[in-house]
């Protein structure tokens, strides 16, 4: 069939063309079917809802069987092997993200932000929203994506494309779960969520490739980039302001964070460790 030859030869581009255009069809449909309330900002339905229905991990589990069969989907599932990373790093992969949304939170602080108040009920919510991101997201950008672009382009590259493919899904779905306020602000909060996630990408890749290609510390990484981020970040229902100003912060810690990467991490392959190959196993899935 035309479409899956089509999809066989540039998989990771028709994995982000899949994916964004099918996700910003469905929620431009659930939020007419479930209008939200512009002072309170998304619900944990629409947040759910907005999740299950254009999931990264699905379309990427899917794109790996129809462009390797069965044994697609094993070289996807192998990578969330135990064996394939280093202790240290499954340490990195738990405090990373906490402790750099950490930092953010207090120069936040400092700033006069509007954080939560951290309670036992937004603790189990942040548990709960860091693991469905995590499995709703990671075996598409990191399990299926990235070692797709690995493939043909240095890490480098790939982590960018990943990051600007992230973040205009993200873009889509953040614009339809904004708070009403000041639309500059909201514009420009448009434009630095993908930045942010961009840096995110660069750093999760750097983790990955350093890894050994270890899908489950992408999951961990994941987890802990949301949950903190609902811990310390402002609350649903802030203004635009609000959060603009959080990821002012956040995006100067991440990029910050990128560049001591590029610096000593191995620019083009971003890797600690060049003995192991990208994406071993020459996967063309």
């Amino acid at each position: 069939m035309a479409v899956r030859r089509l999809i066989r030869a540039h998989p990771a581009l028709a994995y982000f063309a899949l994916l964004i255009s099918w996700s910003y069809l469905f929620w431009q449909a659930l939020f007419a079917a479930l209008p939200l309330d512009p002072q309170q900002g998304p619900t944990p339905l629409h947040i759910l809802l907005g999740g299950l229905g254009a999931s990264p991990s699905l379309f990427g589990i899917l794109l790996a069987y129809v462009t390797g069969g069965k044994a697609g989907l094993r070289i996807l599932f192998s990578r969330l092997a135990l064996h394939r990373a280093k202790p240290r790093w499954y340490m990195a992969a738990l405090l990373l993200f906490p402790g750099l949304n950490l930092a953010v939170y207090l120069f936040y602080n400092r700033l006069g932000g509007r954080p939560h108040a951290i309670d036992s009920a937004l603790l189990a919510f942040a548990i709960l929203g860091g693991s469905m991101s995590s499995l709703l997201e990671e075996f598409g950008w990191r399990g299926f994506a990235l070692p797709q672009l690995q493939q043909r382009h240095n890490g480098l590259l790939s982590a960018l494309l990943v990051g600007l493919a992230w973040g205009l899904w993200h873009l889509g779905l953040n614009r339809n779960m904004q708070a009403a306020g000041d639309p500059l602000a909201n514009l420009l909060l448009s434009a630095w969520g993908p930045l942010g996630l961009t840096a995110i990408s660069l750093i999760m890749a750097w983790v990955y490739n350093s890894s050994r290609n270890s899908l489950l510390l992408m999951l961990l990484l994941h987890f802990g980039l949301t949950s903190s981020f609902f811990v310390f970040g402002p609350p649903a229902s802030s203004p635009p302001s609000e959060f603009l100003k959080f990821h002012l912060i956040a995006d100067a810690v991440l990029w910050s964070v990128v560049g001591v990467i590029l610096a000593f991490g191995g620019a083009r392959r971003l890797t600690l460790d060049s003995s192991f190959p990208l994406s071993k196993g020459g996967e063309n899935l």
